[in-house]
């Protein structure tokens, strides 16, 4: 098993302080996270369908948190000091609509969520912390980095309804790269 990133170390001992209610959860606190990257070349032709050569950075996107009984899902962002709140039912119909009052950083979440709604995979409502020591905008593909946490973070807190690669309602590892890059467009 991979060693717990910082970020997501940080996440977790942050989650019991930031969501201190009475809300009854569906399973135990997890983490889910996705590195950065930097591509040794080809270097903006990704987003054109070019090639190119990314390599892994030992820096991460990580969401803390714990599933809840409904579809709401509540986040706090360390590095932004925001918390949003967004709502699985009706997705992707109400996507305009919730992403007009969310941050950026929010809506590559919500953006990922409408991509794995479009695609038939049942959400589950959860909490999460999210942290990252992925820079932002410096090309080191932190807005990819949130996205591919997200899918991992539905994947944790789907209850098994999912999964990437094997068992559920199954996305191999290119159709979440795909969904994700299509949900940072939408």
């Amino acid at each position: 098993m991979p060693q717990t990133p910082e970020p997501a170390a940080l996440a977790l001992d942050r989650f019991p302080r930031v969501f201190q209610d009475d809300v009854v959860y569906a399973g135990n606190i997890g983490a889910a996270w996705a590195p950065g990257r930097v591509n040794l070349i080809g270097e903006h032709t990704d987003y054109n369908d070019g090639f190119v050569l990314p390599m892994a950075i030992d820096r991460v996107v990580a969401f803390a948190g714990r599933a809840r009984h409904d579809t709401v899902v509540r986040l706090w962002s360390n590095h932004f000091s925001e918390y949003v709140e967004l709502w699985l039912d009706g997705l992707p119909g109400t996507f305009e609509s919730q992403r007009n009052s969310l941050p950026v950083w929010a809506r590559y979440v919500l953006g990922v969520m409408t991509e794995l709604a479009r695609a038939g995979v049942q959400l589950s409502g959860f909490d999460a912390v999210i942290h990252g020591d992925v820079p932002v905008g410096s090309g080191m593909s932190s807005s990819a980095a949130i996205e591919v946490a997200t899918a991992q973070a539905c994947m944790l807190f789907s209850q098994g309804r999912f999964s990437i690669g094997t068992g559920g309602a199954t996305l191999q590892p290119m159709q979440v790269a795909a969904l994700c890059q299509r949900a940072e467009h939408i």
